[in-house]
């Protein structure tokens, strides 16, 4: 040590050290001492005394100033004793509380209690803003109970409040684990314990049939949503393999894709009502609901969605015990919107709050008559001292009923937006939207609402004490939250992980790759000559597809907004956008399509980038290479369509490509090419055209929607043909006339079978190996007009006519 440091230690062991910083680290007592020292070597030079007073007469004061303990804004004066509130070593009794006995799984099943619904049924009233005598579904009791434990807490502050709750949740911990909110865990919670029943839904009348069809992905809408945690969690368990739409409020409540780091939200498309994308998402307005139905049920074929999820509230601060009066509204646009959408059968679930008054009791009696059977549940994951609770509704019935139902919802709708609560100058409400004598009257359901009432309110009681006594005593924390968080977490089926944040910088695409397939894939370059054109020996084993491009490549989603291309063992980043999943690989080949009218492409018609999609290799990291032909190509078709925003232009878009029966070749292709010019292809050199289908392109858009008028004829320029054998040797495919079914037919041991065998699965490798590239170039005359050059220098090269005369003579065997 330099003397200057040895000089400055011996300066610090003159200070003593002041007993009341005992037991902290030396250098901090050092350094509290040291300061203490110096200060009263000043005040004494000062004409300091100890124990009196500053000044010159000694007049001040002789005892240091305490530092403030004031918490928040809390005004001069308050008492929180008056509340009994005051600190206190009370304790709670961890062992009499009973571990999720909240969820009771107690299903009424449809009550069939009216056949008609009526106007007259509407009863308006005076503005009501208070839930006081609100006792006809409950008890005196539970009612007042809940009151007063809300207010109990007006003086404490929030930030007190907020510890306290913390402390006391025995399900805190759990928070969102790697999602994007609570309401993500809260979706789990509920899907488990329904039996998944929003992830994989099934029939109502028979639980072993699935919902969802054979040629479909589950469809799904989530409302009153932002930022979307539902969405997300349902993007998660189906692995990207379903479609979702979105419908909530614009601004700060809006969905956050951008935050989705477990779900895919190239799978789910938000829509805003009107102006589509550009609308405001306001749920109360009607033509916002028109506009996202005919959405919805455009985007479906017209099917509706297996099931609707609701999440709408807002902030009730200093208001927390009239929130289910000024949620009427939202309780009703949520169930209208819901009703409008879902398909027959399908499930609904929504968020609400106390279920005290007339109008809500009416909404869950009508919402009743509509499903096969319906649940008034609290998960865990909700917070157990808030009136939150959800209605589960099972199976959509699809009768004259619903329909009079939902009518009638509009109805309501459209005399609240005549006076709605929120408008100040209002002095009237719709207080009862069915009859009170029908509430009561029908045994089951009045039953079953003051027990749900009651039941809950019981619960909610009980927390709201135990959040009292951890206010009035800090050092209370519930100590089995870790253990509940991995019990629940393995009960759900919900890996026990965190949040991963989404890096923008550049991932290696060749290691993502190589960690996608199990294979390196070389995509096909074997050449149809006039030499191996008989290596094909049966007709219903090809399938056809026309190129346009000189090229196919791979395409790789390695994060979003991260999508590379592979042109033979260089990786190059796109730099549009495409809508595809993370670690999603495809077949594909670049494509500028033409658009217009065929008789003025060249002049009046443009030229757009699209990606057309041969096949697809993994999707969000499902490898699908494993599927036959059909299978692979029937999810592809399913899987693009769904990742598809036609409210996003400016989204490079993929299409699929269409494959024909080798024997339709003439009928799909060679009958379908015109000859002519086109937008970039200059004025003397017109090319072969031919007109592109797309099963999609035949549903018309909803007429109010502002995506009519965008549709254009689209065009490619064909280089030629792929074929592509999808039942290999020894294996061939036949038709039995009798049966009037496809059959396997083994060469070899000449044996058939119906099913299909194990080795004569079309999987993505067997294909690659057995197609061929029938390339016409500049060399091969399709059309009687079309200039090719003079003389042919390959002499194996196929002509068109030679390719009919092949396919016909395998049409004889």
């Amino acid at each position: 040590m330099s003397n200057n440091g040895s000089q400055k230690r011996k300066d610090l062991e003159k200070f003593t050290v002041n007993d009341d910083f005992e037991g902290q680290p030396l250098k901090k007592k050092l350094k509290l001492g040291t300061e203490s020292s110096i200060a009263m070597k000043l005040m004494s030079k000062m004409g300091y005394k100890e124990g009196r007073g500053l000044g010159k007469h000694e007049q001040g004061i002789s005892q240091p100033i305490e530092a403030s303990k004031q918490k928040g804004k809390r005004g001069l004066g308050l008492n929180s004793n008056k509340k009994g509130l005051q600190p206190s070593e009370v304790q709670w009794n961890f062992d009499a509380e009973e571990l999720g006995k909240c969820e009771v799984i107690d299903w009424l099943t449809n009550p069939s209690f009216i056949s008609e619904i009526s106007p007259n049924w509407l009863e308006n009233g005076p503005v009501k803003l208070a839930l006081d005598n609100e006792t006809k579904f409950c008890s005196e009791e539970t009612l007042t109970s809940i009151l007063e434990g809300k207010t109990i807490f007006d003086s404490v502050e929030p930030e007190d409040m907020m510890k306290a709750r913390t402390r006391s949740n025995p399900y805190e911990t759990i928070k969102s684990a790697f999602f994007l909110n609570r309401a993500a865990m809260k979706m789990a919670n509920m899907d488990s314990a329904f039996n998944y029943m929003f992830t994989s839904p099934t029939n109502p009348d028979n639980k072993n049939e699935s919902l969802i069809a054979r040629d479909e992905l589950l469809t799904f809408a989530d409302i009153c949503a932002g930022p979307g945690g539902f969405s997300e969690y349902i993007l998660w368990r189906k692995k990207g393999m379903c479609k979702g739409f979105g419908f909530t409020l614009k601004g700060n409540n809006d969905f956050k894709l951008e935050d989705f780091s477990a779900g895919p939200p190239e799978m789910f498309e938000p829509h805003y009502g009107v102006k589509g994308a550009d609308g405001d998402g306001d749920i109360f307005q009607m033509d916002n609901q028109k506009e996202f139905e005919e959405f919805v049920r455009w985007r479906t074929n017209g099917r509706g969605v297996h099931v609707v999820l609701a999440d709408g509230g807002f902030s009730v601060d200093g208001q927390e015990n009239i929130q289910e009066i000024l949620s009427h509204r939202l309780y009703l646009c949520q169930f209208l919107v819901a009703l409008s959408i879902l398909r027959a059968g399908g499930n609904f679930v929504c968020k609400l709050f106390d279920l005290f008054t007339e109008f809500s009791v009416g909404l869950i009696f009508l919402m009743a008559h509509c499903f096969h059977r319906v649940n008034i549940f609290k998960p865990v994951t909700s917070r157990p001292a808030n009136s939150e609770r959800y209605l589960i509704c099972e199976g959509l019935l699809q009768t004259d009923l619903t329909s009079d139902i939902l009518d009638y919802f509009r109805l309501i709708n459209s005399k609240m937006a005549a006076s709605y609560l929120g408008d100040k100058s209002s002095n009237w409400m719709i207080r009862s939207i069915v009859p009170c004598r029908d509430l009561t009257s029908s045994e089951t359901f009045f039953n079953y609402i003051v027990r749900s009432n009651n039941f809950l309110g019981e619960m909610q009681k009980i927390s709201l004490h135990k959040i009292k006594i951890f206010v009035q005593n800090v050092n209370l924390h519930d100590h089995r939250q870790a253990d509940v968080r991995r019990e629940c977490l393995s009960k759900w089926d919900i890996p026990d992980e965190t949040k991963t944040k989404n890096f923008d910088e550049q991932i290696s695409a060749h290691k993502c790759y190589c960690s996608l397939v199990r294979n390196t894939y070389d995509l096909p370059t074997t050449a149809l000559t006039s030499r191996n054109i008989d290596d094909i020996k049966c007709l219903r084993v090809v399938k056809t597809t026309v190129a346009a491009s000189t090229q196919r490549c791979l395409l790789l989603a390695v994060e979003r907004n991260q999508v590379f291309m592979r042109n033979k063992t260089t990786w190059e980043r796109l730099e549009y956008v495409t809508s595809i999943p993370k670690n999603t690989l495809l077949d594909v080949e670049m494509v500028e399509e033409q658009r217009g009218d065929l008789s003025r492409l060249n002049r009046g018609g443009m030229k757009v980038k699209v990606i057309h999609v041969y096949d697809v290799i993994t999707w969000f990291g499902n490898d699908v290479t494993g599927l036959n032909f059909e299978e692979r190509h029937n999810l592809l078709r399913l899987l693009i369509s769904a990742s598809t925003k036609v409210t996003r232009p400016h989204v490079t878009p993929l299409h699929v490509k269409q494959y024909h029966n080798l024997a339709d070749v003439g009928e799909n292709i060679f009958n379908r090419l015109h000859y002519g010019l086109v937008k970039g292809g200059g004025q003397h050199a017109p090319k072969l055209l031919l007109p592109i289908t797309d099963p999609e392109d035949n549903l018309p858009a909803p007429a109010s929607s502002t995506f009519t008028n965008n549709r254009r004829d689209r065009y490619m320029i064909p280089h030629g043909i792929y074929l592509t054998v999808i039942c290999p040797l020894p294996w061939i495919i036949g038709h039995s006339k009798s049966s009037k079914k496809d059959y396997y037919y083994h060469v070899h041991d000449r044996v058939s079978r119906y099913d299909m065998p194990d080795d004569a699965r079309a999987t993505y490798e067997v294909c690659l190996k057995n197609t061929f590239y029938w390339t016409w170039a500049d060399e091969v005359k399709m059309l009687e007009k079309q200039e090719v050059k003079s003389k042919q220098t390959n002499n194996t090269l196929v002509t068109k006519e030679m390719f009919l005369e092949f396919v016909h003579k395998l049409s004889r065997l």
